[in-house]
This record gives structure tokens, C-alpha cells and sequence, in this order.
């Protein structure tokens, strides 16, 4: 027969001995372990997701085909923002994607729900250039001192401010809405107010000298102009704004008009899209 040899100091060893209740919980860990098969890495938990610029295919998307470009591509031209994300989506993940520098809001729209996966092509230099670059050029600022949530906080200002309102003549001035930006993030980030955003940029840089008569439908106008060019809304192919490339609506409206519907968004928690 056989004899069995226990190792007794191992037994005293506290550290080897387990409790009812211990033993109870092991049983219950590879109970739970059996009633689930194993998964492997078939379904993983992440996409897979290129870069732009790691393909060997490109589109470029302009304005006008008047451009020699030394390298193989495809041009495409886009009716409208719609257009844009239809052709954007349907080939992020085949080609390169390149936009002219000329096509400013396009390039604004693609930063905003893209970030810094956008490519530029320079018509003035002939390279192909980043979100960094681009912007440092067409900003005249050293990008390398802002992140890329300011940037898009900056072209959400230049839509609104050089295109979008331009005849409220509220001055342009990248540095001054740079600053704001800045000393807003500053608040965010010692503050917990929920309400601290893009609008408290706008506010403060909006400097109104003299109070108006307030007029419902313009305040409502503007509203609703947020919705369709800011909203969730701007970014489906569906949805998206035929045009914003020239000003909105705004003969009679006045920059205090302008600067309440702002209040009224901030106030009501608007969400200004990718940002």
C-alpha cells in the first residue's frame, strides 16, 4: 500500500489554510468561469482604425479643378457640407483624404468632427501639410502652444465671426479670441461648473458697447441658426447645412440681439458639437 506524506509544515503555514467562507467564494469563481465559454480575440473590443495618410490611394476634395498636383489622386468637389461628410465617411478608411487649402469651412467642419486626422494640401507650397501646420499659417499662431480642442474652439469662432455674422463687424482678432479661449480653460479646469464652454468663449469676446430693443424672432432666428449649423444635426449627411460659405440671414439684427441668443443657448445648456 502506498503511503501518503504530508507536508506539515506547509499545513501550519497560515498562508496555505482558507477558510469555509473562502473555499465557499473559489467555488463560486469557477462556477462562473465554466458557465461562460471562453472568447478569443475574434471579437475584439476596439476598431480597427487608420490614419489618414497611411493608405496608398488619394482623394482630394476641392473647390474648383484648376490645380496640377505632381502625385496620383482623385479630385472630388462637394455640392454642399452634406456631400462633404457622404464622401468623407464612405472613404476615411480605404484612402488618403486630402482637402485644398483654399476650402476654409470645409477644412473648420472636417477639424471639428475629425480633429487632428485631417489632412491639408498646401495649393500654395504643394505639400501635403497637418492640422498643426495648416493652422499655425493660416492663424499666424504657434499651434505647438494650443491643443487641438482650442483650435476647434478657434474655428467655431472664425465661422461664426468671419462668415457666419460677419456683417455684425465684431472685429477679428485671433490672438484676442486665443486669450479667451485660454482663460476660459483656466476656469474649466479650477471650477465645477457644468456651464463653462465654447458660449462663455463667444460671450466674452463679444464686446457690445450700447443695448437695443430686443426683438423675439431674431433672438429665435439665431437659435435656430445654432441648430442647424452647430447642432448634431450639421454632421449628418442628412442634415447637414446646404451652405456655409456665406452669411447667415442678419439685415437687421444687432450684435446685442446676437449677444442674448448666445445667453439664451449658454442658459438652456446648448451643446455646440465636438467641442
Amino acid at each position: 500500500m502506498t503511503s501518503i506524506l504530508f507536508n506539515y509544515e506547509a499545513i501550519e503555514n497560515d498562508k496555505t489554510l482558507k477558510t469555509k467562507k473562502d473555499i465557499e467564494q473559489e467555488f463560486k469563481d469557477l462556477k462562473f468561469i465554466h458557465q461562460h465559454p471562453p472568447i478569443n480575440n475574434e471579437n475584439t473590443i476596439y476598431t480597427d482604425i487608420r490614419l489618414n495618410g497611411s493608405f496608398n490611394d488619394n482623394f482630394l476634395i476641392t473647390l474648383t479643378d484648376d490645380l496640377f498636383i505632381n502625385f496620383p489622386h482623385t479630385l472630388f468637389i462637394p455640392h454642399n457640407l452634406g456631400d462633404f461628410w457622404k464622401f468623407y465617411e464612405s472613404h476615411k478608411q480605404t484612402a488618403n483624404i486630402l482637402i485644398d487649402s483654399r476650402a476654409i469651412n470645409y477644412i473648420a467642419y472636417a477639424i471639428l468632427k475629425y480633429e487632428d486626422d485631417v489632412l491639408v494640401y498646401d495649393v500654395y507650397t504643394g505639400y501635403c501639410v497637418s492640422v498643426y501646420a495648416f493652422c499655425s499659417k493660416f492663424f499666424n499662431i504657434q499651434t505647438n502652444e494650443i491643443t487641438i480642442n482650442q483650435i476647434k474652439q478657434l474655428f467655431i469662432a472664425y465661422l461664426l465671426f468671419s462668415v457666419f455674422i460677419k456683417s455684425l463687424d465684431f472685429e477679428w482678432n485671433t490672438l484676442s479670441i486665443i486669450k479667451c479661449i485660454k482663460s476660459n480653460d483656466l476656469k474649466i479646469n479650477t471650477s465645477n461648473s457644468i456651464n463653462l464652454g465654447i458660449f462663455d468663449v463667444l460671450i466674452d469676446y463679444c464686446k457690445v458697447k450700447t443695448t437695443c430693443d430686443i426683438r423675439t424672432k431674431h433672438i429665435y432666428y439665431i437659435i435656430k441658426q445654432f441648430e442647424t449649423y452647430f447642432s448634431n444635426l450639421a454632421y449628418q449627411p442628412d442634415t447637414a447645412p446646404v451652405d456655409i460659405n456665406n452669411e447667415w440671414k442678419i439685415k437687421n439684427i444687432q450684435p446685442y440681439e446676437f449677444l442674448v441668443a448666445l445667453t439664451v443657448l449658454k442658459n438652456n445648456n446648448f451643446k455646440v458639437e465636438h467641442i
